[in-house]
C-alpha cells in the first residue's frame, strides 16, 4: 500500500515550495543550480508511474487544496521558452512537460493494469465535475472571508447547501480555508 495519502498536505506544502524556488527571481541565496536540481527533481518525480494522474486526482480534484498539478505546469510551461539563450533548466521543462504529454498519451489500458487495486481514478466526467464543485467553493470561501452572509448564500443559490444550520456549520467546519474570525 502506498503512504501518499498520509503525507498528502507535506506533499503539497514541498512542491508548492520547489515551484517557489523555480519562480524567485534575483534572490541571491537561490543559484541557478538550485533551480536547475529542483527542476530535475520534479522531472524525476512525473517519472514515477502514475505521479501526474495522482497529481491531478488528489490535487486539483481536491475540493481544499491547491492546484499543484495545474500550477506546476505553467510554471514549466513559463520556464520552458527561452527568452535570451538555451539553458539546461528550460530542457528539464520541456522533459517535464513532455512526460506529462506521453502520460495523457498512454494507453488507457496500461493504466488500468498499473496497480488497479490501489488507484481508483473516477471517470472523467466526475473529475470534472469535482473541479466545477471546487471552483464554486473557492469562489463561496473568498466571499465568506470578506462577508459570511454572501459566502453562505452564494452555496444556497449554487445549490451545494440547504438553509440548515446543521449544514452551514458542516462547510465551516471541513472548510480550512475560511476566515474563522
Amino acid at each position: 500500500a502506498t503512504q501518499r495519502k498520509h503525507l498528502k498536505y507535506q506533499m503539497e506544502i514541498f512542491l508548492t515550495r520547489l515551484m517557489e524556488v523555480v519562480n524567485i527571481e534575483n534572490n541571491p541565496k537561490i543559484t541557478y543550480e538550485h533551480k536547475e536540481l529542483v527542476l530535475d527533481t520534479i522531472v524525476r518525480l512525473y517519472k514515477i508511474p502514475q505521479f501526474i494522474t495522482q497529481l491531478y486526482v488528489n490535487y486539483d480534484c481536491d475540493l481544499f487544496t491547491h492546484n499543484i498539478f495545474e500550477d506546476l505546469t505553467k510554471m514549466l510551461s513559463k520556464n520552458a521558452f527561452p527568452q535570451t539563450g538555451l539553458y539546461s533548466t528550460q530542457f528539464l521543462s520541456l522533459d517535464a512537460l513532455l512526460t506529462v504529454i506521453e502520460t495523457v498519451e498512454r494507453p488507457k489500458s496500461k493504466i488500468e493494469s498499473e496497480n488497479a487495486e490501489e488507484y481508483l481514478i473516477s471517470s472523467h466526467e466526475q473529475l470534472m465535475s469535482l473541479k466545477y464543485k471546487k471552483k464554486l467553493i473557492t469562489t463561496a470561501t473568498e466571499l465568506f472571508n470578506t462577508k459570511p452572509s454572501k459566502g453562505v448564500s452564494y452555496l444556497q443559490d449554487q445549490g451545494l447547501i440547504k438553509d440548515e444550520p446543521s449544514e452551514i456549520a458542516n462547510f465551516m467546519k471541513t472548510n480550512p480555508h475560511l476566515d474563522k474570525k
